[in-house]
């Protein structure tokens, strides 16, 4: 509030008698308006009303109110001083020359007489007063004043006697004596004149006219040539509603099947039409049984001018000639009661309070927010309803001046709170704990903005180390600082920044996007799931031990494992036989091999009757029936032994000699015992002393030819011939054949073709060698080999 339009302005002359004004803005709460009189004190000419002595006018000009001031007995001193003071808080002065009055020191005044103009001197005192004297009780007696009241006489003391002269008691009023009072019908409305401000010139006329009021015919003022709603009648008809007014009509269970609906009054119509005119009604407590196994409605019924509660099962359309109390549904002596309700007093506080109950401080328009800047907002003016209160919040932007006061939860049901934020964090997030969390490595934090009617923006810590397939679900947090609360807050985005990030990674606003979760979709996205909290459970790493593993037998598998997969099951026979379905859908036994033919659909997990087996490699049952180490690295171990093992007609064995090299051994179905040990550095060598009967390296008569790409050696440790033999034995005329060294299509090869004992001498052999012409030449003598 201001003080305003001073007039006369200050400092300018007013005279004793006139008055000043000047204006206040509105609205005000109180004003004390005071002025200096004699002697320099400080008189109220108006304290939130008008002081005794003065006279105080007020009028409304809309947005100023102009307060105009006048002391009865005129301003007694110069100069004078006026203080306002407003909301008593804020004061104004300001000083007025007051003339004429006393402008020499008290006593040595001149005195001019306003009537007349004629100087003269000053008054010492009256009735023994001094200074500024106004009059009082018994300044003069009657016989000391002038009589002008038409009485004869020539003082007001012969017109009191006068008067006294014409009282004469009355003998009676109204036939009635002593100190009579008033009473009814003393007097006809019509002996009574009418200044009520209703037309018509007595008090009857009057009360014809407040009878019509009544029956709300009284016409509306600031109407325009005849509307249809001319009336106060015809604005309760347009504007009203069929209702109960207070209380009244509550429905209550009795407990025993039926119901009471409580007393109560209303308006209620006569016809079904919604500018029909209302009557009002009272109707008593009443007792209602409802239909059992149905709902039930209950209504006050107009029933032509005798209005009554009745209950039908089938809900009513009429809502004029009938005034809905509410609904019950009854099981036996189990019942739902439910009172309807429609307010006809009160109704916009009753709104206003239904609107901040629900919706809080709503956005109409405006606020959008952006990201500005590194990690600032910028938000625009927005339009917001409060209740039934439009209101302006205005735009706000942190890369420039503007702030945010940011909030996390202390840990003890409270709050804190840090002013001065002009950037969006991307490091923390509020975990309840009373201090601040360190988002993990690329997880987000997610921060909700909120606008306030004082202009203030606020930011609460999300409450989330999110991944990014959580933080799309994230919805504002279900509790906010009293700062925010009762309405004087709006949420106005919700901004999502990844660790470290000078950017945001999301921005969206509430009314475009819904905030609410859609769940987990992905497992990994739960949270928890290293703590190792669910020790019912087996852990994939292997780091908990189990008692058992119970399966449940069933008689075949369930799936065809996908490609790379299997399944381990039991099968529902006798034994309940643990067993293994690859990816094509074969079927194994786990189970202990015993016996020489073990079934061929095992999967072996022990040998009876062995010490060990150990494998290097993949064991695999291979081409129908071979023995295959696919992929080995590794090697066939095997225990030395002194002889080879039995043989079985059919079958051949692998050993280890237990000689000093451990040299591989084979023994065919005859019992023969063939060394294996072949290959030294790309030759062959034999060790007579080390090879088995015969005592030769055999090859398979059966083969068509033997290719050697390396050399044949013979080694010897003695000059015996004996011991340095290489033979071919039993080739079945078969040939050595040796190439040309200098000409690859060139060959010479050799046969025997007579001679029967290998052992004996050279000439007992026919050798013969054949050059690329088929020429046979033969050797005839042995000297023909040196």
């Amino acid at each position: 509030m201001a003080v305003s339009n001073i007039t006369p302005a200050s400092g300018a002359t007013l005279n004793y008698a006139e008055s000043f004004s000047f204006e206040v803005t509105d609205p005000y709460t109180s004003l004390l308006v005071r002025v200096t009189v004699s002697g320099g004190a400080l008189e109220a000419a108006y304290d939130d009303g008008v002081a005794a002595g003065y006279t105080v006018t007020i009028e409304d000009l809309g947005a100023t109110h102009k307060v105009t001031v006048k002391r009865d007995a005129g301003w007694s001193i110069d100069p004078m001083t006026v203080y306002v003071t407003e909301n008593d808080t804020t004061t104004t002065n300001w000083t007025y020359d007051i003339f004429p009055t006393q402008e020499y020191p008290e006593g040595m005044q001149p005195y001019n007489d306003v009537a007349t103009g004629a100087a003269g001197y000053g008054v010492n005192s009256f009735e023994g007063r001094t200074g500024n004297v106004v009059s009082a009780l018994n300044d003069y007696d009657a016989s000391e004043v002038n009589n002008d009241s038409s009485v004869t006489g020539a003082t007001v003391k012969d017109a009191l006697e006068t008067l006294d002269a014409y009282s004469a008691p009355v003998d009676s009023v109204h036939g009635r004596t002593g100190a009579v009072v008033a009473a009814t019908s003393d007097y006809d409305a019509s002996q009574i004149d009418n200044d009520s401000g209703v037309a018509g010139a007595t008090v009857k006329d009057a009360l014809d006219a407040l009878d019509a009021r009544d029956e709300g015919q009284v016409d509306l003022k600031n109407k325009v040539s005849s509307p249809t709603i001319a009336t106060q009648e015809d604005w309760n008809r347009y504007h009203g509603s069929v209702a109960r007014v207070n209380g009244g009509g509550t429905i209550t269970d009795d407990g025993d099947g039926t119901v009471t609906v409580s007393a109560g009054y209303g308006l209620i119509r006569a016809t079904d039409s919604n500018t029909a005119v209302f009557y009002k009604v009272d109707w008593a407590e009443t007792p209602i049984t409802p239909t059992d196994g149905q709902l039930n409605f209950i209504y006050l019924e107009w029933n032509a001018g005798t209005p009554q509660m009745v209950v039908t099962t089938t809900k009513r359309t009429d809502l004029n000639t009938n005034i809905y109390m509410g609904s019950v549904h009854r099981s036996g002596t189990f019942l739902h009661p439910t009172t309807h309700v429609t307010p006809t007093g009160n109704v916009s506080a009753k709104l206003t309070k239904r609107f901040n109950d629900t919706e809080g401080l709503t956005r109409a328009a405006g606020s959008v927010t952006t990201e500005v800047g590194t990690r600032n907002v910028a938000i625009t003016q927005g339009t917001w309803w409060h209740g039934l209160d439009e209101q302006t919040i205005a735009a706000v932007d942190t890369s420039v001046a503007d702030t945010i006061t940011t909030f996390y939860r202390d840990g003890v049901g409270g709050w804190t709170a840090t002013g001065g934020v002009t950037q969006i964090p991307n490091d923390f997030y509020d975990d309840g704990s009373g201090t601040l969390q360190a988002l993990s490595a690329n997880r987000y934090g997610v921060y909700w903005l909120y606008v306030g009617v004082d202009n203030h923006t606020y930011m609460i810590y999300g409450r989330g180390d999110y991944t990014s397939s959580q933080w799309p679900d994230a919805i504002p947090p279900g509790d906010i600082p009293p700062h925010m609360q009762e309405q004087h807050s709006g949420i106005v985005a919700r901004i999502v920044v990844q660790k470290g990030d000078t950017v945001f990674t999301d921005l969206v606003v509430p009314w475009d996007t819904a905030f609410t979760s859609s769940g987990v979709q992905e497992h990994h996205d739960l949270g928890g799931l290293t703590d190792d909290d669910h020790t019912q459970y087996v852990l994939g790493a292997g780091t908990r031990a189990q008692d058992a593993l119970y399966l449940a037998e069933r008689a075949d598998h369930v799936n065809t494992p996908g490609a790379g997969f299997g399944e381990l099951w039991l099968f529902n026979d006798v034994e309940q036989e643990l067993r293994f379905t690859d990816d094509q859908g074969d079927d194994y036994k786990v189970a202990t091999f015993s016996g020489s033919s073990p079934a061929s659909n095992y999967v072996p997990v022990g040998f009876d009757n062995h010490g060990a087996g150990r494998l290097e490699s993949s064991l695999l049952k291979y081409n129908a029936g071979e023995l295959y180490l696919g992929d080995a690295t590794g090697s066939l171990r095997m225990n030395e032994r002194t002889t080879g093992p039995t043989p079985v007609a059919g079958d051949g064995y692998f050993w280890v000699r237990d000689g000093t090299d451990q040299n591989p051994m084979f023994t065919n179905d005859a019992s023969e015992d063939i060394g294996l040990d072949l290959w030294e550095l790309g030759s062959w060598n034999f060790n007579a002393s080390t090879i088995g009967t015969p005592g030769v390296a055999e090859f398979d008569t059966n083969n068509a030819a033997i290719t050697l790409t390396t050399t044949i050696r013979v080694t010897t440790t003695g000059n015996n011939e004996g011991q340095s033999r290489a033979w071919l034995e039993d080739l079945n005329n078969g040939y050595l054949l040796m190439k040309k060294r200098d000409n690859p299509y060139e060959e010479v090869q050799f046969k025997v073709t007579a001679g029967a004992d290998v052992a004996g001498a050279w000439a007992d052999l026919t050798v013969a060698w054949q050059d690329d012409s088929t020429a046979d030449v033969n050797w005839a003598t042995a000297d023909q080999w040196t």
